[in-house]
């Protein structure tokens, strides 16, 4: 069954020109802030992708919100193995950067998408605490 419609977890297709268009300037030094974007919208990507291989095995999701759900668990996830990642390669206050404009980033792409599915309300708050959950369970690890 393939009931998961991608094309509704989107970012915007300028978001993505850009991102695509100015990473490509060779010799650019990047922001920490600008690594974390182009970090999220890759974890966005792969969790995307991962929900749709868990129902193409079977797992039922049966709305956009149980979707987006699921999607961000598998952020939060990925946001905590990118951290893993940099551990040894950037002092902690750099890390935290570099992680929290990931997330933040991630967080205004689910509050898109959750008032199409949800309707109005803080999503990206709800977002923001789920990700500092998971980040202190996972730090027990």
């Amino acid at each position: 069954m393939l009931a998961f419609r991608f094309q509704n977890f989107y970012m915007s297709f300028s978001n993505m020109a850009r991102l695509k268009g100015g990473w490509n300037q060779r010799g650019r030094n990047r922001s920490l802030e600008e690594i974390g974007s182009a970090i999220s919208f890759n974890i966005w990507q792969i969790a995307g992708q991962g929900v749709l291989d868990l129902e193409n095995e079977g797992f039922q999701t049966d709305t956009q919100s149980q979707r987006l759900d699921v999607l961000s668990e598998y952020a939060a996830y990925l946001l905590q193995l990118v951290d893993r990642m940099v551990y040894e390669q950037f002092e902690l206050d750099q890390r935290n950067t570099l992680i929290s404009s990931a997330g933040l980033h991630m967080a205004s792409i689910l509050q898109d998408n959750r008032l199409e599915t949800d309707g109005e309300g803080d999503h990206r708050s709800a977002f923001l605490n789920l990700l500092n959950q998971r980040i202190a369970e996972y730090s027990q690890c």
